[in-house]
C-alpha cells in the first residue's frame, strides 16, 4: 500500500476507522516511512486535543486552547503543508 501524508487512511487508523486488512496495511506502511508516523502523531495528538475540547464543552466549559495547543496545532498544519 502507497500512502502519503494527507491520505485519509491515516486518519481512519487513527480512529480505528479501518477493517482489519486495511489496518494491517496502514501500520505495514508506517513501519517503512518515518514521516507517515510523524504525520499519525500529529493526527493523534489532533484528536486528542478536539476531544478534549468537545469532553470541555459536554462539562459547560467554553472552548479555549492554550497558547501550546494553539502552536501545536499550527506546527503540526504547517509540517503537513508541501
Amino acid at each position: 500500500m502507497r500512502l502519503d501524508p494527507n491520505d485519509p487512511r491515516l486518519t481512519a487508523y487513527v480512529l480505528n476507522e479501518l477493517d482489519a486488512n486495511q489496518r494491517a496495511a496502514v501500520a505495514a506502511a508506517l513501519k517503512r516511512s518515518p514521516t507517515l508516523r510523524v504525520e499519525v502523531e500529529n493526527i493523534r495528538r489532533t484528536a486528542a486535543m478536539l476531544s478534549d475540547a468537545a469532553a470541555s464543552t459536554a462539562a459547560g466549559s467554553a472552548i479555549a486552547l492554550s497558547s501550546a495547543e494553539r502552536t501545536a496545532m499550527i506546527d503540526a498544519a504547517a509540517s503537513s503543508l508541501p
